[in-house]
């Protein structure tokens, strides 16, 4: 007999693995959908028994979603962070076709205790229990992380032939530092600076990546007016960005963008390293970088894979594990702000302690991405590799 089957919409990704895995777990067959497009299109090509939505995505409500799916007789819940409280949820249930209203986050029992009411007789048997995870439950001994990728063992001295970059990023970003960290490679040197854990400024002794360079590879800038811009840095004290905005060769809005995008450029070639030293100390913010806009320090390490393809040591690491269950542990860092599309979504939504490496590229058009997303999850603590016991 097949499982019953769940359509679940969720645009957050940690959010969206929790119910996954718990779904999972308990037996069901699960389609999921980011946005509103997708989790249309679903409700029209797939026969499934139960839709579990978000009252409220990026794209739009699933109110009109909902009235569709239950006008064919079909139950759907919906979880919510917008509205609470027992007299708001019941006026929801009122207005909407919704059978139930979970708040976020989500209570496991209070879900169970749902869809066995929905489904009574027809509720799945549960997966086995070795291959199952429990949000929070610690990476058991028949469970590993490679080393190289195991935040968790990472020391705030060591070099990058032993741990892997990424990871290195990941146990700053846990502890939440403030303080920087200090990069070496041969003759290129680097100082990374933290604010409770999320990187908000980088120096780097690389003339390619000095802003005026960066501007003239870009077209925005000729060598003669960079010339001129170091000329007067020198006797006005003052930073290129703030020279060329004086010289007219920038506006105030588009040094912003530019010096995003030369971090960006100095922070995402760490990534290439495959040897060299780092080391963690603690330090003051410089003025400069005070009040710098913070991105998601998962983001940005997604992000920079993503940018720099370290295929060779991404295959080197996983090569070994290609072959084994790879499931989430509910742990490292967030999750929620990955910019992930819907190719590397669906590959997401496999990830269920059976499937391999293998089989999650096998399934996936994007194979070269969907290696990088295996590699920058491990190293952001929410996968681990093994045999159940």
């Amino acid at each position: 007999m097949n499982p019953p089957e769940i359509i679940l919409v969720e645009s957050r990704p940690d959010l969206l693995a929790a119910l996954l895995s718990l779904l999972q777990r308990e037996g069901f067959a699960v389609h999921t959908a980011s946005n509103l497009v997708h989790a249309r299109q679903l409700v029209d090509e797939v026969p499934a028994d139960l839709l579990l939505a978000n009252l409220m995505l990026p794209d739009g409500s699933t109110f009109d979603l909902a009235e569709d799916w239950t006008g064919s007789g079909r139950a759907a819940v919906a979880i919510t962070d917008l509205y609470h409280g027992s007299s708001v949820r019941q006026l929801l249930m009122r207005q909407s076709r919704f059978l139930e209203v979970l708040e976020i986050p989500v209570d496991e029992r209070q879900l169970i205790d749902c869809l066995q009411g929905v489904f009574r007789q027809t509720y799945p048997s549960a997966v086995p229990p070795a291959a199952a995870v429990a949000v929070g439950e610690d990476v058991g001994p028949s469970w590993s992380i490679p080393p190289r990728l195991d935040y968790r063992a990472i020391p705030m001295m060591g070099n990058f032939e032993q741990f892997d970059i990424a990871a290195v990023l990941t146990r700053l970003a846990i502890d939440q530092v403030d303080g920087a960290l200090m990069l070496q490679d041969g003759p290129i040197k680097k100082l990374l600076y933290f604010q409770q854990g999320t990187p908000i400024g980088i120096k780097s002794n690389l003339v390619q990546e000095c802003l005026g360079q960066m501007l003239i590879r870009e077209g925005r800038l000729n060598p003669r007016e960079c010339d001129t811009s170091l000329d007067l840095m020198r006797t006005s004290n003052r930073r290129q960005g703030e020279t060329l905005v004086t010289m007219g060769c920038l506006d105030a809005s588009e040094l912003s963008g530019a010096l995003k995008r030369q971090f960006l450029l100095k922070y995402q070639q760490l990534f290439t390293w495959e040897k060299g030293i780092y080391r963690y100390r603690e330090a003051a913010t410089p003025p400069a970088y005070a009040g710098m806009p913070l991105d998601d320090p998962a983001n940005l390490i997604w992000q920079a894979a993503q940018a720099v393809k370290p295929l060779k040591r991404v295959r080197a690491i996983l090569q070994p594990l290609m072959e084994t269950p790879v499931r989430w542990t509910h742990q490292g860092l967030p999750l929620s702000r990955l910019t992930i599309g819907e190719e590397l979504l669906a590959v997401w939504s496999l990830i269920d302690g059976r499937r391999s490496p293998s089989d999650l590229t096998a399934a996936s058009p994007q194979k070269t991405d969907t290696l990088l997303l295996l590699y920058a999850l491990t190293a952001l603590g929410a996968l681990s590799y093994g045999l159940p016991t």
